[in-house]
C-alpha cells in the first residue's frame, strides 16, 4: 500500500507543478513581435511565450483605441515600440517604450498611432510663450497643433495638416481625432478640410 501511494505521488507530481505555474490574468492580448500583453491588477505588462515577464506591469501602457485604424483593446508592439501615456496637468501625452520597457520617445504628443514600416502618425503640440502677464506674473502661452508623420526617434518627417485650436484646459480638453491612416509603404490616406480623401506620399 505504501509503495502504491509513493508511485501515485510521483505520477501526479508533474501535474501539480504545472498547475502551480498557471497565472490568471484579467486580459490577454495577441502575440506581437514575440511578446504578449497581459493585464493584472488593472495594469499591463508583457510576457514571452514561456510565460516569463519581460516588461513589468505598468499603469502607463496604453491599451485603448487611440487611433482610428486600431480597434484592439490591448497594447501591441510594432517596429519594436509600444505606446505609453503620461498625464501633465490632467492632459494625456503619448510616447513609446522599447521591448525592454525603456522610454525611447518621451510622452509629448496629444495622439499617436502604432508604427508602420518605421513611421507613425502623431498630433503635435507647439507651445509658444508670447509674453508675461504683469498683473498675474504668468506667462502668456499660445499653442499650435498639427498632424505629422514621425520616425522611430520621434523626429518629424512630414507635416500633414494643421489642426483647429484645442482647448488645453483639462475641463475643456478633448483628445484630437484623426481619420488619417497608412495604406501602403510611405503612403497615407488623409482627409482634407472639405472631408475629401487625398493620398499623401513621403520619402524616407
Amino acid at each position: 500500500m505504501k509503495s502504491t501511494l509513493i508511485l501515485l505521488f510521483f505520477a501526479i507530481m508533474p501535474f501539480l507543478a504545472f498547475s502551480q505555474d498557471i497565472v490568471a490574468y484579467e486580459a490577454i492580448g495577441e502575440l506581437s513581435e514575440d511578446l504578449i500583453a497581459v493585464k493584472k491588477n488593472s495594469s499591463w505588462g508583457f510576457i514571452d511565450s514561456n510565460n516569463k515577464v519581460i516588461i513589468n506591469f505598468k499603469d502607463n501602457i496604453v491599451s485603448e483605441n487611440y487611433w482610428m485604424d486600431n480597434e484592439k483593446k490591448y497594447p501591441l508592439f510594432k517596429n519594436g515600440l509600444c505606446i505609453i501615456v503620461e498625464y501633465k496637468d490632467d492632459i494625456p501625452y503619448y510616447g513609446y517604450i522599447n521591448k525592454t520597457g525603456t522610454i525611447v520617445i518621451k510622452p509629448q504628443f496629444l495622439n499617436v498611432s502604432n508604427f508602420n514600416n518605421g513611421y507613425a502618425l502623431a498630433t503635435v503640440i507647439n507651445k509658444r510663450v508670447k509674453g508675461v502677464n504683469q498683473y498675474l506674473n504668468k506667462e502668456i502661452i499660445s499653442y499650435d497643433f498639427f498632424e505629422a508623420i514621425i520616425d522611430t526617434k520621434g523626429g518629424i518627417v512630414k507635416v500633414l495638416r494643421d489642426i483647429p485650436y484645442l482647448y488645453m484646459r483639462p475641463k475643456d480638453y478633448e483628445k484630437p481625432y484623426s481619420n488619417s491612416r497608412f495604406i501602403g509603404e510611405n503612403m497615407l490616406a488623409v482627409q482634407n478640410k472639405a472631408s475629401k480623401w487625398e493620398i499623401v506620399s513621403f520619402n524616407k
